[in-house]
């Protein structure tokens, strides 16, 4: 039992995490439970199941037949859940399914690198601790078949065209959507309209939150593993809201550049009084100094008339005479 599981069933007294399954949805929406239930399905195939090749080998091969009933039943025992509910082994087995794969994958990632250069029976004893000896055997002749490095090759080619990744990280779509929802309450109109049912006989009506654990088909792009279909009522529909949109982006663009230019030339008007306005105030400085300039020279001219004026009247009568002799 993982560390998180532990203590989720010691603090509430023994009783331990419920999970709550939807039909068709392939992993329980609420994000800490798939969580949980996918460590456990990691933690039981690391540690006690053997490694096939290939999936179908669970189902063909006579001595692998018990290994998923078996795991889902030891995953299902540490969780309050019903291991023959049919929901629930569809879940458990998607789940088995995905991280049996992943795990193929880590391994070939860590050790390929290591053992490529070797011979067969030198890559067999590079063997890793956590895995079978008669798995490991088998994983290390699928790697060397050169039948199987071809279709890698082409494999990796297809997945260099992938333009839309996963960006919820090891959280599933329909967990981080439970997640924004309840929690954040996030507004997401556009992806609700992902999730609209439309009936036939009215042009639109009722959502209902039905929601696939699928990623290309939320993006409108079909898939040949589905059975659903997109209608011509449908494209058509959604082709009319988006024109619609863009001639609205295009409304709202001419609407917005003709209030920027009213603004403009408001702020135009505004500068341009405002010009007159300091120069008016300036030429005004400029007259009422030219005035007191004028009024200072003027007052200088007559204190210096009024000074030779009294020189004049205050020179003694003697001085006077002599200067008459």
């Amino acid at each position: 039992m993982g560390h998180g599981l532990h203590e989720y069933t010691r603090r509430h007294g023994g009783n331990k995490m419920p999970i709550e399954f939807t039909p068709g949805v392939r992993r329980p929406k609420d994000y800490v439970q798939s969580a949980k239930l996918s460590n456990e399905v990691g933690i039981h195939i690391r540690e006690k199941m053997p490694l096939a090749t290939h999936w179908t080998q669970y189902k063909k091969d006579e001595t692998l037949k018990h290994v998923i009933p078996h795991a889902i039943s030891t995953v299902a025992g540490k969780f309050n859940m019903d291991k023959n509910d049919e929901v629930a082994q569809d879940v458990c087995t998607d789940m088995l399914q995905v991280s049996i794969r992943q795990f193929r994958y880590r391994l070939k990632k860590e050790y390929w690198p290591k053992i490529k250069n070797l011979t067969l029976e030198q890559a067999y004893l590079k063997k890793p601790d956590h895995v079978e000896e008669k798995s490991w055997k088998e994983l290390v002749k699928r790697w060397f078949d050169e039948k199987y490095q071809g279709l890698c090759v082409i494999n990796g080619k297809n997945r260099e065209a992938v333009k839309q990744f996963h960006t919820t990280g090891s959280r599933s779509y329909v967990a981080h959507w439970e997640h924004l929802v309840s929690v954040l309450n996030f507004p997401i109109q556009f992806i609700l309209l992902s999730y609209t049912v439309y009936n036939a006989s009215s042009e639109r009506e009722k959502p209902i939150h039905h929601l696939q654990h699928t990623f290309l088909p939320r993006l409108g792009v079909a898939t040949s593993s589905r059975k659903s279909s997109v209608s011509a009522t449908r494209i058509r529909e959604l082709q009319q809201r988006l024109a619609d949109q863009e001639q609205n982006s295009i409304q709202a663009a001419e609407t917005y550049h003709s209030e920027m230019q009213a603004r403009l030339q408001e702020q135009d008007e505004k500068f341009e009084e405002i010009r007159k306005k300091q120069e008016e105030e300036l030429e005004a400085v400029k007259k009422a100094q030219e005035e007191k300039t004028l009024a200072y020279e003027k007052r200088l001219t007559e204190m210096d008339a009024v000074l030779n004026l009294l020189l004049r009247t205050s020179q003694p009568p003697s001085m006077s005479q002599s200067q008459g002799n």
